[in-house]
């Protein structure tokens, strides 16, 4: 016989009654099979390799996540992973529109059809004109052409009619008989008979003009003042009155409206339906960090042994970690640059029982030294010490670092502090290193773990790490084109330390993004193939004004950040575009707004359709464990 296929399923009936198919096909009208199967399969899922933000800071993929697992939700408090479901479906990409080169840049993410994506509506805004104020807004609304709820743009009035008192906040009724006297009062200095009459059921004052003198501006008639609130017209008699009444019904929206649950599939279709307004919505990030990271006291502890405030001791880390020295208790410091970082240093140092030396070096062109934190207080001869350098330099310090002297040539006394040093006896510095599980010993090159230690940290430590990173080599950008930031420049060898610092900037609430590029020999005058730096801009928050750097030519003040933003950058614009099919995990998790961060900080939603379902049968929640 004839076959039929069921609305959106790959199933075909056979047969040679036709009645009968029509009546088993009209039972799954209206996409029903689609909404049977998507109460049962729980695939708002995300792709094997997409990174999520796991609860001790680390970065792991959707494929490692199990039950039990910890991430972190939407309100940075940790959340567990209750159940997982894995399968293989078509996906969709949402990516930002604008992306740069580089393995360290934001992809945005790939999920299944059905994930549910949290995007930003516009905040809410007041336009003003000649003659209204008026408020405009999305709200979403029930589409019946698409079958989902949608955005739409809404805009509410608030005019100016002299006659008009319904709306104004208070005291509509003697503001309006006031200027019903004040009109009657004019006219009759103008020489017009007038009567002034109150109509109560029609909440409204009219002045009658009974006569009026030859060539008056005034005619004969009524002219009425209303004081009755007409919904369908909010009008108002000034523009004082139009813009308070704006202001209170922008402060009447509810602000959780502004975040829309779509599902990726729901939205593709949106964003070709509706252009425009798809290009008005925003994926949106919250500080990538967990609020338990506060309760962190090894950090703390830390800090306390060796006489700092986690502060103090995330920044000499953070300076340390962002110098290109790759092992031993050494700073490079250009010596007139970077003067106030060398006496912060001082201080901390005499805060650790350490000493800063400067031992014997050549001399270099850029002022930069290699300064040691050492132990055991006793000073070096004065004849080892450095000369003062000559000029001035306020220049960004290059790749160009200082070499430090030879041991072979260096006095008695400086190779015995120095080997002190190095076998990591007596000193403090070395030691927290250590503690904090930073290879001092092998170089800078860090793990996963070491990184995700370092991230899951005190907000003071974070903020000291980053301020002291900056310090080493970052500079403060003020372009008109985008948003006040900062740039953080390190070389293909230090990728784990650029992944550190962009880990922190996010933790804290930035926009960090990196980019790559070539690096540029100065002295070649040419670029290096073989050779890279990264770049990492640092933005959006003003927070980064309050990071306390030692060096004052690099701190931003916080006016700026509060003017500067052309954009916000903790929204992103973004495209979305079908992909191959591919593996896919969907875990659900057990917070209040079933919201929880990808790695980056990115806002998603997770799965809840395993108790939905159960709920709905009135399954006990002993069985509900066993059934997950």
């Amino acid at each position: 016989g004839f076959q039929v296929q069921l609305d959106l399923t790959g199933i075909f009936m056979h047969g040679k009654i036709p009645t009968l198919k029509i009546s088993l096909v009209q039972i799954f009208r209206a996409h029903l099979w689609q909404k049977i199967h998507e109460s049962l399969v729980m695939d708002l899922c995300l792709r094997d390799d997409q990174l999520v933000l796991r609860a001790d800071g680390a970065h792991i993929p959707a494929s490692d996540v199990s039950v039990g697992t910890q991430l972190v939700g939407d309100d940075n408090k940790p959340c567990v992973v209750s159940a997982i479901h894995r399968g293989t479906a078509e996906m969709y990409s949402f990516h930002p529109v604008v992306e740069k080169d580089g393995d360290l840049t934001e992809r945005g993410f790939v999920c299944t059809p059905n994930h549910i994506v949290c995007l930003k509506m516009p905040e809410p805004y007041i336009q003003h004109g000649d003659k209204d104020v008026t408020v405009v807004y999305y709200q979403l609304v029930q589409d019946n052409i698409l079958g989902f709820m949608r955005p739409q743009l809404k805009k509410t009035e608030f005019r100016v009619d002299p006659h008009q008192f319904g709306a104004v906040v208070t005291d509509a009724q003697a503001r309006c008989k006031q200027a019903a006297d004040d009109e009657a009062a004019a006219a009759t200095s103008s020489g017009c008979k007038v009567k002034v009459t109150h109509s109560k059921p029609m909440q409204r004052y009219a002045v009658t003009f009974l006569s009026v003198p030859t060539g008056s501006a005034y005619r004969l008639g009524a002219t009425g003042f209303s004081y009755r609130r007409h919904l369908g017209a909010p009008n108002v008699p000034t523009l004082d009155d139009a813009q308070k009444s704006a202001e209170n019904f922008l402060a009447s929206l509810p602000r959780d409206n502004q975040i829309w649950d779509v599902k990726a599939r729901d939205y593709a279709v949106f964003a070709e339906m509706y252009a425009s307004y798809a290009s008005d919505l925003r994926m949106y990030l919250a500080p990538a960090a967990c609020a338990a990271w506060e309760d962190n006291k090894e950090v703390r502890d830390l800090a306390d042994g060796v006489g700092l405030s986690p502060h103090e001791l995330g920044w000499i880390v953070g300076l340390w970690l962002g110098d290109d020295s790759e092992k031993g208790p050494g700073f490079t410091i250009d010596m007139v640059g970077d003067a106030e970082s060398l006496e912060r240093l001082k201080k901390l140092a005499q805060k650790m029982a350490l000493e800063v030396i400067i031992p014997p070096q050549r001399a270099i062109g850029d002022n930069s030294c290699q300064v040691l934190l050492l132990s055991e207080m006793q000073p070096l001869p004065s004849e080892i010490q450095p000369s003062e350098p000559e000029g001035n330099v306020f220049t960004k310090r290059t790749n160009s670092l200082a070499s430090p002297t030879p041991v072979s040539q260096m006095d008695e006394q400086s190779r015995k502090r120095i080997k002190h040093n190095d076998d990591n006896s007596g000193n403090s510095f070395s030691q927290a290193l250590e503690a904090l599980g930073i290879p001092y010993s092998q170089g800078k090159s860090m793990s996963e773990d070491v990184i995700a230690k370092l991230v899951a940290t005190p907000e003071a430590f974070r903020r000291g790490m980053l301020a002291g990173l900056l310090d080493s080599d970052g500079h403060p950008s003020t372009s008109e084109e985008r948003y006040t930031h900062y740039c953080f420049t390190q070389s293909c060898d230090h990728k784990d330390i650029m992944v550190l610092a962009q880990r922190i900037a996010r933790s804290l609430g930035c926009r960090a993004n990196v980019t790559e590029m070539d690096y540029f020999d100065s002295r070649e005058n040419k670029r290096s193939e073989e050779h890279h730096n990264f770049t990492l801009c640092i933005g959006g928050s003003a927070i980064l004004a309050d990071l306390d750097l030692a060096l004052s030519r690099k701190r931003i003040p916080v006016e700026n950040f509060e003017s500067g933003f052309k954009q916000n950058p903790m929204l992103r614009t973004f495209s979305v575009s079908k992909e191959p099919a591919a593996t896919f995990t969907g875990f659900q998790i057990d917070n209040e707004s079933n919201r929880f961060l990808l790695a980056d900080g990115t806002v998603t939603h997770n799965c809840q359709v395993f108790d939905q379902e159960l709920d709905a049968l009135e399954i006990e929640t002993v069985q509900k464990e066993t059934i997950h």
